[in-house]
């Protein structure tokens, strides 16, 4: 699993970086980018399934990114790591999908207890997401024998199907 840490401040991203113990949680990449935008170009290239992110940054604010995120990575968690407790960058959490909202400065219980939760949640629905593909790949196989026994059935019973009358 990756990770990737979204915030302007440097000082921030390391330290979540050094809150956690990783491979914990089967994470195997922890990214880091300064800003939505740069977020974007990573969330493309790199695809990782949790995301933290602050509000208040240069070019990309948290709030585009995370409706972004929706629209070309909906699939990942989500989580807000801000220093403004605002009901607008909550709500929009909410909105756009988010898992959690925590405030700076981050207590590492919280932090912890939000990942653990995003981690949980990407682990199901990628059982899930397992699942659905196993199901198609099931029913692709059966429907050919499905049609052949079908088609079989009418044709060894002739009178079956009519032809229409003409008056």
């Amino acid at each position: 699993m990756k990770v990737l840490i979204v915030d302007d401040e440097a000082d921030v991203r390391d330290s979540i970086r050094l809150l956690v113990a990783w491979e914990e949680y089967n994470i195997t990449d922890v990214l880091e980018a300064c800003d939505g935008e740069s977020a974007m170009a990573l969330i493309e290239r790199e695809r990782p399934e949790i995301i933290f992110t602050d509000m208040k940054m240069p070019n990309v604010d948290g709030m585009a990114l995370l409706q972004w995120i929706e629209d070309k990575a909906p699939s990942s968690k989500r989580i807000v790591i801000s220093g403004y407790d605002d009901y607008a960058y909550i709500r929009n959490t909410i909105k756009h999908g988010g898992m959690d909202y925590l405030l700076k400065p981050i207590s590492r219980s919280e932090l912890l207890e939000a990942l653990g939760h995003a981690a949980e949640a990407w682990r199901k629905d990628e059982e899930a997401r397992s699942l659905n593909i196993q199901k198609d790949v099931e029913i692709n196989k059966t429907l050919p024998m499905y049609w052949d026994k079908t088609l079989s059935s009418l044709v060894s019973r002739p009178g079956l199907i009519r032809e229409p009358r003409t008056s």
